[in-house]
């Protein structure tokens, strides 16, 4: 079940509050400061009267942020409680499946030579890996299969980051066109140069693509139906020295 929330109905609202409620209760906090932090409220102000989140009243904005944070930090306890809202995800090995059925070779690392000025195609190793310098600048070149949305990430140290692919650079979901194209894209049209700076060793960059964006809803930082999604991947090593 993908909840539009911003349309969300009283009983979505109210079901909803019966989780964050539940959820709650697995942490020291009072309900009140639980619901002030998942929805980033400072200054710990009282919710007085609960009857309005209680009858599926929340803001339906708010209702989003609240869902995210649930789904991102309590997902497990919250699937136990309403399997409607927080399904269970059939995929239980992500890295093995996205190594499985990731698209070969659609996905390239494009390096660019700060001292030139000028960008580089770079092929990917016969190992699979690219070797980039800390601080390098570099973007991707994606073969994609088919148009649509994208959602990116970084593989790193065995948490999935997300990488932003809006053309303002903080927005996650981006558009992707078939064919070649260079990501991610600024306002202008042109490509945003990425680097790393301080995480060196082996990374792995993921882009996720679908034809239908409710496809790529998150479960715990991924989209949940991955099996729906186009899958590319590249593997990258940061430092001085890649060392076996």
């Amino acid at each position: 079940m993908s909840v539009n929330w911003l349309q969300s109905t009283t009983e979505q609202r109210k079901a909803l509050y019966k989780v964050a409620k539940s959820v709650a209760t697995t942490t020291p906090l009072t309900l009140e400061r639980f619901l002030n932090k998942a929805l980033g409220i400072t200054g710990d102000p009282e919710w007085g009267d609960l009857a309005n989140i209680r009858n599926g009243k929340l803001a339906r904005e708010k209702c989003q942020t609240l869902y995210d944070y649930l789904a991102k930090h309590h997902y497990e306890h919250a699937q136990t409680q309403d399997a409607e809202l927080f399904p269970r995800r059939l995929i239980s090995d992500v890295g093995a499946y996205i190594e499985a059925n990731a698209h070969k070779g659609r996905l390239r690392i494009v390096l660019q030579d700060q001292a030139l000025e000028l960008v580089k195609r770079k092929a990917n190793r016969p190992d699979g890996v690219v070797h980039i310098r800390p601080e390098q600048g570099f973007f991707f070149e994606l073969n994609a299969v088919q148009s649509g949305y994208a959602l990116a990430y970084q593989f790193y140290q065995g948490t999935y980051h997300p990488l932003p692919l809006g053309v303002d650079g903080e927005t996650l979901m981006g558009r992707v066109i078939e064919g070649p194209q260079y990501l991610p894209k600024a306002y202008d049209g042109e490509v945003s140069i990425l680097s790393e700076d301080e995480d060196l060793g082996d990374h792995q960059f993921i882009i996720l693509t679908a034809s239908n964006q409710k496809h790529l809803r998150t479960v715990d930082g991924l989209p949940f139906d991955l099996e729906l999604l186009k899958i590319y991947s590249v593997r990258v090593f940061v430092g001085l020295h890649h060392e076996p």
